[in-house]
């Protein structure tokens, strides 16, 4: 991989990682995940899914479902933790929809790939039949 390729990844990892600590600070400064603002999460997920397929919406599912989860208490004030069925289920659900993401977003690609390709052979196509046609 090239430098400007791995710094580019690096500003992603940079990027994903911010925001996954920008969700931690806006759940626990909304009194925990006992509140909808743990939906935060799910936008560094999303994001990680675009960046890098499947894989990295699975890993970025696992680092968001930790801070979300285990990281994060039910209520601050009064300060109560999460019960691991709570916070695992949470960090299965971002788990999976990273990935379903993911694979989703990698389908449309291989699918525009595949349209822009025979978009291509009939372009050329055309130009055969208009140059036969010419003579």
């Amino acid at each position: 991989m090239r430098i400007r390729g791995l710094l580019s990844e690096l500003g992603k990892g940079a990027f994903i990682s911010s925001l996954v600590g920008i969700s931690w600070v806006i759940v626990f400064s909304t009194n925990g995940t006992s509140e909808a603002y743990v939906y935060c999460f799910f936008i560094p997920v999303v994001l990680g899914a675009r960046f890098w397929g499947p894989i990295g919406g699975i890993v970025t599912g696992i680092v968001a479902g930790l801070a979300a989860g285990i990281l994060m208490p039910l209520s601050v004030h009064p300060y109560e933790s999460q019960s691991p069925s709570n916070w695992l289920v949470r960090l299965g659900v971002m788990v999976l929809a990273g990935y379903l993401v993911g694979r989703a977003l990698a389908q449309m690609k291989e699918r525009n790939q595949e349209i822009q390709r025979q978009n291509q052979q009939l372009q050329e196509f055309g130009s055969e039949v208009i140059q036969a046609l010419a003579h």
